[in-house]
């Protein structure tokens, strides 16, 4: 018997500057790119990079990575780096998406930034399909069909295949506007895969009989591509970013937590008109069955009652009948806007303001604000206001030269900086400004673990206001324990924790008066004189458990924790 071992060959991926990542990355409209930044002697940037590099070897040329070493770059980029300059945030990835409609014959792109925050091969693989550039077209009928094959300027490739695997992304981008593409209903094909050369003014089916893989296929295609470029306007579906799905049952699958859904049935004809007209809002998916039947519904936001029926509603109908699907999870006092901005040192939270004239506004720019405030991942880090009809002192305080008009607040070296929004009004460049907000705050704002060495910095950890301890005592040469803690920090963590690790050789007294247990895990209301202790075995499941519960056992302290002097050794860290 022979034993044969497949090696899979693991380039290394090189760090190059951010200016050099930059421009390739705008000079490259055809692909999705992830940027990561990262720095020396870091286990976890040593990790990250690796399953990078491990991810590079199923994305070939596909996707454009491009790795930043924050310790390499120079100091005028680094002032220009704010991932960079919190070091302690590192590693860090994000996505750089293509416009749909990115023109490749008119220059540089401005790509759309997407903070990576799952970064495992699994959710890598997810999010490159779920963000990659789509250049082919849907064709459901035998209209749609005649069509796209009476357009003779280029040879075709059509699929069956729904699920869009990632040799069809590949294809699609390294031959865009050099051969079109199409998927389509299955009953109008006979062939998981199509190639139609043009022959003397008529398409001829060629036999492909090599494997349906990326680098077979951009090999036998190279053939048949244009050597220039036929680059085609949004009335192509490309400005269409839809998911295909098998049937309606299906729908129930998809999180509804952060995005309305528009579902098309079999490429309705009003799809690419709601699409264009509500600016982005919308997770679009499609079902092309075996029927003639068409139907355009969107899928309330964060709930799963029934939908609404799209048939002759304007933009602004649609608008308000979404509306009525959210909650009115905003203020509109100015007093409680002022007290928010106060409080804003204490809570490092975002105050975003919309300001409106009562009488007349666009109940489309309602549905955005109110689409924001309802989003799970927002809720933790802005405090949305929509103020109508500002009067004068709050005109002048925020500089409101004329409504509608968006701001935001925040804390920016210990003083409260002001952001405005000055793009044009809609969705997705509302959408990309407060995103940005929301990343700057997430890199700045990181928690990591804390490892007071001295009473003096464990007192000032935990009797910062509205804030409880989290505290673990732990053997220091189990890094099992440690890690499992960490863990938790990073999965269930919020504003209001600060996660600290004591170690056992340096807390005897600790240990014997309150009667621990090593591990022991501690919740500690500082400013309140009270703690609980997890009873429980250490580990993930119970420390999520035990942080979450509503009712707490307390006990009560005469005085505050008091720890020990601890020398944390550098390489402990």
């Amino acid at each position: 018997m022979f034993l044969i071992l497949l090696i899979v060959n693991i380039k290394a991926i090189i760090p190059t500057t951010y200016q050099q990542a930059l421009k390739t990355i705008q000079d490259d409209p055809d692909h999705l790119s992830l940027m990561m930044f990262i720095k020396e002697d870091s286990e976890e940037s040593d990790k990250a990079l690796k399953i990078l590099e491990q991810h590079s070897t199923t994305m070939m040329d596909i996707l454009n990575i491009q790795v930043i070493n924050c310790d390499q770059i120079s100091k005028e980029e680094l002032n220009h780096l704010p991932a960079c300059q919190y070091k302690e945030s590192l590693p860090f990835a994000m996505y750089l998406i293509p416009p749909a409609d990115s023109d490749p014959t008119k220059g540089p792109i401005q790509p759309i930034q997407k903070l990576i925050t799952n970064f495992s091969l699994p959710a890598l693989k997810e999010g490159f399909l779920e963000n990659s550039p789509q250049f082919w077209e849907l064709i459901n009928d035998e209209q749609q069909y005649e069509q796209f094959l009476n357009d003779k300027r280029l040879n075709k490739v059509l699929t069956r295949i729904a699920t869009k695997p990632i040799w069809w992304y590949g294809i699609t981008q390294k031959f865009r506007d050099r051969l079109d593409f199409a998927i389509v209903n299955p009953r109008l094909l006979n062939n998981d895969l199509v190639i139609l050369k043009l022959i003397n003014g008529q398409y001829v089916e060629q036999t492909y009989n090599g494997a349906k893989q990326y680098e077979s296929l951009r090999a036998y295609l190279s053939v048949f591509a244009s050597t220039q470029r036929i680059f085609k306007t949004l009335d192509s579906s490309r400005n269409i970013n839809s998911t295909l799905i098998k049937n309606i049952t299906s729908i129930q699958n998809i999180n509804f937590d952060n995005q309305w859904i528009l579902l098309s049935i079999n490429n309705h004809q009003r799809l690419n008109n709601v699409i264009s007209d509500m600016k982005g809002i919308f997770s679009v998916y499609n079902i092309m069955d075996n029927s003639s039947q068409q139907q355009l519904l969107i899928y309330p936001f964060s709930s799963k009652k029934n939908p609404i029926y799209i048939n002759n509603q304007n933009t602004l109908e649609l608008c308000v009948e979404m509306i009525d699907f959210l909650k009115y999870n905003v203020n509109t006092d100015s007093l409680q806007l002022l007290q928010d901005i106060k409080s804003l040192i204490t809570t490092k939270q975002i105050v975003n303001v919309w300001f409106f004239n009562k009488k007349n506004y666009n109940k489309c720019h309602l549905l955005w604000a109110l689409t924001f405030a309802n989003k799970q991942e927002y809720k933790k880090i802005f405090q949305f206001h929509i103020i109508y009809d500002p009067d004068d002192t709050i005109k002048k305080q925020f500089t409101v030269d004329k409504v509608p008009f968006i701001t935001s607040l925040e804390i920016n070296e210990g003083q409260i900086a002001q952001i405005d929004y000055t793009e044009s009004f809609n969705y997705q460049n509302i959408e990309e400004y407060i995103d940005k907000l929301y990343q700057r705050h997430q890199i700045k704002n990181k928690q990591n673990q804390q490892y007071p060495q001295n009473n003096k910095e464990f007192e000032f950890l935990c009797t910062q206001e509205q804030v409880k301890c989290i505290i673990t005592i732990i053997d220091r040469n189990n890094q099992v324990d440690e890690d499992v803690f960490i863990k938790s920090m990073k999965t269930i963590n919020n504003n209001k924790q600060i996660w600290i690790i004591l170690y056992e050789d340096c807390q005897q007294l600790l240990i014997q008066k309150y009667k621990l247990q090593v591990p022991s895990l501690i919740l500690y209301d500082a400013n309140n004189y009270k703690y609980q202790i997890m009873k429980d075995q250490f580990n993930f499941i119970n420390i999520d458990k035990f942080i979450k519960q509503k009712k707490r056992n307390w006990k009560e302290l005469d005085y505050q924790f008091q720890i020990q002097k601890c020398q944390i050794k550098k390489d402990d860290l």
